[in-house]
């Protein structure tokens, strides 16, 4: 909500500014992108459909997501899970399983695969499928035993894997491209 005020009062200040004539094209259409109507109703999540709202319940970013790109916006990312100390910075927190590794994935990885599902399931039945990439992935990996870290860091690492630089992850799906390579 204070995000949409705060857009509103940029687009009253932009179409009152006699300058935005001067500013270039692509901050126009950036501007113009965050002003617009159509980006302020995407951001409203009540305007969608109560049972669209419960697919996505628990991954209500993915929604908006999807609910952007349907309104124009060419690139969107999403942090799943875990906090961010600002735009730009890393996440922290959920996926880093230095320890519990077991009981942490258990409870992650069946909502993460809802939530995958969910979108990419929305983005077909929409016929979106073709015209929106969706990229998920992670800078690293996890070491292959369990204790890996427990030698260099302490005992309370016995039961996690650390960090294992050699094997980062991606999955590609949907925006036209040959799928299954």
């Amino acid at each position: 909500k204070t995000l949409l005020a705060q857009f509103d009062e940029l687009r009253r200040e932009a179409e009152a500014s006699e300058g935005i004539s001067a500013v270039n094209e692509f901050q126009r259409r950036a501007l113009g992108m965050v002003t617009s109507g159509t980006i302020y109703q995407a951001l409203d999540l009540n305007r969608e459909e109560a049972q669209v709202r419960e697919r996505y319940q628990g991954c209500t970013d993915l929604l908006l997501a999807r609910r952007l790109v349907e309104a124009g916006v060419s690139v969107v990312t999403v942090a799943q899970g875990g906090f961010q100390r600002g735009p730009g910075l890393p996440v922290f927190g959920t996926w880093d399983t230095h320890t519990q590794k077991f009981p942490h994935m258990r409870k992650l990885l069946p909502e993460y695969d809802r939530a995958i599902y969910t979108l990419l399931t929305d983005l077909y039945e929409r016929g979106l499928d073709q015209e929106v990439a969706v990229v998920i992935w992670g800078e690293l990996g996890r070491s292959p035993r369990l204790g890996d870290e427990a030698r260099a860091l302490g005992s309370r690492f016995a039961d996690g894997r650390g960090h294992w630089w050699d094997a980062g992850f991606a999955v590609v799906a949907g925006g036209g491209l040959r799928m299954g390579q």
